[in-house]
């Protein structure tokens, strides 16, 4: 009878391995179907969102489905902090409306899929993704010479020649107004391992698809600061956001000189400095949204530190004739940030490290740095390491967080954490 029992137990453990093979095969097959894998992970409050997929859409729904309470608070408080200017939720999304006619279809297509994951409408999810352009809706917003002590944002890049890494180092300060001083505290790495594109993470606020910060599993690196101190403040609604066409770029782009054509073949909608960066070197692309100005490039010297804020450095530009000359007061103080970046580098004389790199983008202005009361979030970037440092100074008590890249990139469906 024993013998029985022993035998009819592993019948039935049969026909149930059986059922969960299959199930876990239809499980397998319904993901491939839709062609998107995706994964979440909260490193120390940091959110890091892997999707992979070759469909815009799918991907766009599995990131929503990831991080739709994240997108939900983000929304919430946008709305609240903007009606305590008088703002309307209509308002905000008439101004979004805007940006959203400038973007790329399939990247809307994306954002469409974010809506069906998240549970949002597409108007709310684009409230989100064009968050960056309402503040043109705050009181005192920026129409003239820059009234409000935000945005600034700042850049450094330390070249081999002066780091003790034996690779370049990047350093980011993302300056922006009070009213988006919280959502930092959901800081969001978007990693996109999309079809036929070099892997690519997007760092920015919750809700953002496009470049604030973008890097690419070639080391390559690329960040927007605000450039209408010198380009204008005037927004070109007839060309295609390069807010989006950054990432673009760094999906197509195996090395800076395959970036650097990109970027120089484009036009741009607002007034910008774009720096990229890879291993060993650093390349500048100055926009100006006045039609009559256009782009010019700026190299700086092979081997030497680079700073920039929200000022122009090419001395080709009609500086008093149509681009005012910098100071502190029309640069967001860019002039003394950006000289206070570049005094704290070259005071490393036995090279800079990575740990130093912290030190330097967490001294404040006030104390010779140039990190503001504005600055929400910071990131240090090792391009040789693959390896990206956060920082919250707007949440309390939060130290730098590492997040290894390398490995994220080749993260493929072959691991089992994807299912």
């Amino acid at each position: 009878q024993a013998r029985e029992l022993v035998a009819a137990a592993l019948i039935h453990w049969q026909v149930m391995r059986l059922h969960w093979h299959v199930f876990l095969v239809l499980v397998w097959a319904a993901d491939a179907n839709e062609h998107v894998w995706s994964r979440y992970e909260n490193v120390q409050g940091v959110h890091v969102v892997t999707v992979a997929g070759s469909d815009h859409f799918a991907m766009g729904k599995a990131y929503g489905e990831q991080v739709k309470e994240v997108l939900f608070g983000a929304l919430e408080h946008l709305i609240a902090a903007f009606s305590k200017s008088g703002i309307s939720r209509q308002a905000m999304i008439e101004q979004a409306a805007l940006f959203r006619k400038r973007f790329a279809a399939t990247w809307s297509k994306f954002l469409e899929g974010v809506a069906q994951g998240a549970g949002l409408s597409i108007d709310e999810v684009w409230i989100l993704n064009a968050m960056e352009t309402l503040s043109s809706l705050l009181p005192t917003s920026c129409t003239a010479a820059p009234p409000r002590s935000a945005p600034g944002c700042a850049f450094l890049f330390v070249p081999p020649e002066k780091s003790s890494d034996e690779s370049g180092l990047v350093g980011r300060n993302y300056d922006y107004d009070a009213e988006y001083a919280e959502l930092a505290g959901n800081l969001t790495v978007t990693i996109l391992l999309q079809e036929n594109r070099l892997a690519t993470a997007i760092v920015g606020l919750p809700g953002q698809v496009y470049c604030p910060s973008c890097i690419n599993s070639k080391g390559l690196f690329a960040e927007l600061n605000n450039g209408m101190p010198s380009g204008g403040f005037s927004i070109e609604t007839t060309r295609q956001s390069m807010l989006i066409r950054m990432l673009e770029a760094l999906q197509a782009s195996p090395s800076l000189e395959a970036l650097a054509n990109q970027m120089q073949a484009s036009e741009s909608d607002f007034s910008l400095v774009v720096n990229t960066a890879d291993v060993r070197r650093v390349q500048a692309f100055e926009y100006s949204s006045n039609t009559s100005l256009g782009m010019k490039p700026f190299t700086p010297p092979v081997g030497e530190i680079y700073t920039s804020t929200n000022y122009f450095l090419n001395q080709s530009w009609p500086w008093g004739h149509g681009v005012p000359t910098p100071r502190d007061n029309n640069t967001w103080q860019g002039v003394t940030r950006r000289q206070n970046l570049h005094n704290l580098a070259a005071a490393g004389t036995e090279g800079v490290s990575f740990a130093m790199m912290k030190i330097i983008m967490a001294r404040t202005l006030g104390d010779g740095g140039a990190r503001t009361n504005e600055t929400i979030y910071q990131m240090i970037f090792n391009p040789g390491k693959l390896l990206l440092s956060l920082h919250r100074p707007s949440v309390k008590d939060s130290g730098w967080v590492d997040v290894d890249l390398g490995g994220r990139f080749s993260s493929m469906v072959s691991d089992s954490s994807w299912l």
